[in-house]
């Protein structure tokens, strides 16, 4: 099952662990989309794990999709708009 999440800031901003994203449900999948004009930055370890360990700067209308593990959203794919 894939669920849709649209983000929005009135800023730029960084979502680290206190902010992360809620526990999913084993092998659920979630596409992440920033619908704002401001960039907004995914590290890795904020309750992810991104390709090569890397933070993703989303600038606007890019997307992740991300599958929970049972621990944490593994990255699956990217889309930098």
């Amino acid at each position: 099952r894939c669920f849709n999440i649209e983000l929005v800031a009135e800023a730029p901003v960084t979502c680290d662990a206190t902010q992360g994203i809620a526990d999913g449900e084993h092998g659920q999948l979630l596409l992440i989309e920033n619908i704002s004009e401001h960039v907004i930055t995914i590290l890795d370890n904020a309750m992810t794990r991104l390709a090569g360990s890397l933070a993703f700067a989303m600038d606007p209308h890019s997307t992740l999709l991300v599958k929970w593990n049972g621990e944490d959203w593994v990255e699956v794919a990217r889309s930098q708009n």
